[in-house]
Parts: C-alpha cells; structure tokens; sequence
C-alpha cells in the first residue's frame, strides 16, 4: 500500500491493537510510520506494552533505538509510570538506567510512592542505593509518609536509630509525629520529652502540630501554647492557626485573641484574616472591625486588603483607604485601583475620581487601565 493517511492509519491501528499483546511486533510497524505525530500515540501505546509485559531490558533496547525528540520523552514517561504500577522492581531497575534528569527524578519519585505500599524494606534498599541528590530526598519522603502511615513507631525508630541527623531526619520525624499525633497524641506530646533541643526536636514538633490540627485543633492550639516561648513555638502557633482558620475561623480568632502584644499575636491575627476571608469575606471583615485599634490590627488589615483584591474590590476599597501608614495606603490603593480597572472599568474609575490619592497618580492608573 503506498504511503498516505490511509495506510497510515491502518498501521496505528494495528500497532493499537498488537501493543501489549507483542510489543517488539508492534515496534517493528511503528517503523514504517513517518517521523513526528503519527508516531507519537503508537510509541506511548508501545512503551506501556512493554511496561505491562514487564520486560525492562527488551523496552530499554528498543527505547535506545528512538531519536531524540518529544515521541522518546513521551515512551519514556509512559513505560516508567507503567511498570512502576505493574512491577515496581523491574521499574526500579529501569530508572538506573536512565540519564540524570527530571524525568529520571519524577520516574524515581514514582516508583518510591509505588512500592513503599507493598515493601517498605525494598523500597529503602533500593532508594538508598541512589546517588545523593533532590531525587533521593523527594523519594526518602514519599517512603516515610507512607511508612508513618501504616507504622508511625517503626518509621520513627528508624529515623532516630538508623539516620543521621540532618535533612532526611527530620523528614522521616515530621512523618512520624504527624502519623502518631493522629493515632495516640498523648505518646506524641510525650515523645517531644525525649528529644533534646535542635532540628530534630523541631522537625518533631512540627509534625506533631500537623498532625493534631488535622484531628483535634483545639488540642493542637493546647499543646503550642505549652512549647516555651521562642521560635519553635511562634512557627507551631502559625501552623494551628494556618489550619484552624480554614476549618473554623472563629474558634482560631477566639484563641488568637488571647494572645499577649506581639509578633507571635501579629501573625497569628494575620493567618485568621487570610484564611478566613477565603470562605467568608464578610465575617473577616466584622471580626476586623472588633479588634483594638493597634498596630496588630493595621497589619491584620492589610492582609485582609490584600486577600480581595483578587477576590472583591469594591469591598476591599474602604479598609484600603482605612490605612494609617501613608506608605501602605498608598501602595494598597494603586493596587487595588489596578485590579479593579481591570474587571470593573467603570465602578473603579468612579471610586477613583473619589479616593484620597494624587491627580497624577491617578491620571497615571487610568492610562495603564486603557
């Protein structure tokens, strides 16, 4: 049959049909298609024949007989990710084959989720063989997240046996104090105990922040009240809130209002505004309003300023103009002219002709509206 369409599609289809069922045949036909798009779909159909087939050495064969070009990126990715759900050994075996990259690394970061579900021994075995590197890192957490799943006490014996302290550490202990908060917090509040100061008690911590913020966030927001001030405690302070604000904003601002004058205070009122003006705008903005007229609350209102700008102008305008410091009133004004300019041409350039800002700055925010 000469070369065309036609013949070109009876070859896709063939090749369609014969992919997982022989895929060195269906290889073969992919030949006899021209170079680009029409080999591009066959080639990812092979690669997961080859993946099903679980026959790493035969696909690394055939996939180093491919030019370089996006058609080899996309059987690659595909033959990865296919024997990484089929048999993640021989999928293991075939990223040690693959050149430094990211495809290597996300193929690698795939593999370790895979098997860190049905063999935690080999996944470690094999991840700790990999050269040092972002790769190993990414692969060391995914094994530890679902270690500390099934297992958080053994996951945490390891890390605090078995690794060195530093960055993978305090990953595999973060895991762990998230995973045991969940399931025995009183263990994981008493564990902290045992720890001595440094970045393996903080890893520790935050993951048991974490972890009670998901279940308990009233226990959560208990227990970083406990830690001794400092920045241990300001950093756990911030993930209660982070969290709590998006789950029940006024149970957080209730707790944050308790807090002394501050950063910690400042912060915190900072995260309730953010979060909760995300699912309820309006309500942030009454909490706002209850607040002492301090400094606290001038940076709360930025941040509520900033959080609708995107959201809602017209609703953010008068907290703008609100402002005390001359500098961040001016600067929230000319953004939030901006944003608005841009969906609401009209409202905007009414608000404008009445805000307290220069004729020129003015002049000069409608110009870039045009």
């Amino acid at each position: 049959m000469p070369a065309g369409q036609e013949r070109n599609h009876i070859l896709q289809n063939a090749i369609g049909s014969l992919a997982y069922q022989d895929p060195k045949l269906a290889a073969s036909l992919a030949l006899m298609l021209p170079p680009g798009n029409a080999q591009m779909n066959p080639i990812s159909q092979i690669a997961n024949g080859f993946g099903n087939n679980s026959d790493p050495q035969s696909a690394i064969d055939w996939l180093q007989t491919l030019p370089q070009g996006p058609a080899k990126q996309n059987a690659l990715r595909s033959l990865g990710w296919q024997l990484a759900q089929n048999d993640p050994k021989a999928a293991a075996q075939f990223a040690n084959t693959l050149p430094p990259g990211q495809e290597r690394d996300n193929l690698i970061g795939h593999i370790s989720d895979v098997l860190s579900q049905s063999d935690i021994s080999g996944a470690l075995d094999w991840v700790q063989q990999l050269p040092e590197g972002g790769a190993k890192q990414n692969a060391m957490g995914n094994i530890s997240s679902e270690w500390a799943k099934n297992d958080p006490q053994a996951a945490l014996d390891y890390a605090t046996r078995t690794l060195q302290p530093g960055r993978l550490q305090n990953s595999f202990l973060t895991s762990a104090a998230a995973a045991l908060a969940q399931n025995d917090s009183s263990a994981a509040v008493g564990y902290v105990q045992k720890l001595p100061e440094g970045g393996a008690r903080d890893a520790f911590i935050s993951g048991v922040v974490s972890g009670l913020s998901q279940s308990s966030p009233q226990e959560a927001a208990s227990f970083a009240s406990s830690l001794p001030p400092g920045d241990t405690q300001n950093r756990s302070v911030g993930q209660v809130v982070s969290q709590w604000a998006y789950a029940d904003p006024q149970s957080a601002a209730k707790w944050v209002s308790t807090f002394p004058s501050g950063s910690t205070r400042d912060a915190a009122l900072q995260n309730v505004v953010s979060g909760w003006s995300q699912s309820d705008a309006a309500g942030a903005g009454q909490w706002l309003g209850t607040l002492p007229e301090d400094s606290a609350k001038q940076r709360a209102v930025q941040s509520y300023v900033n959080q609708l700008v995107w959201q809602n102008p017209g609703m953010a305008a008068p907290w703008a103009e609100a402002l005390t410091d001359p500098l961040a009133r001016q600067n929230s004004l000319e953004n939030l002219a901006r944003q608005w300019l841009q969906t609401d041409h009209a409202a905007a350039e009414a608000w404008l002709g009445k805000v307290s800002l220069p004729d020129n700055i003015k002049q000069q925010l409608l110009k870039g509206a045009k």
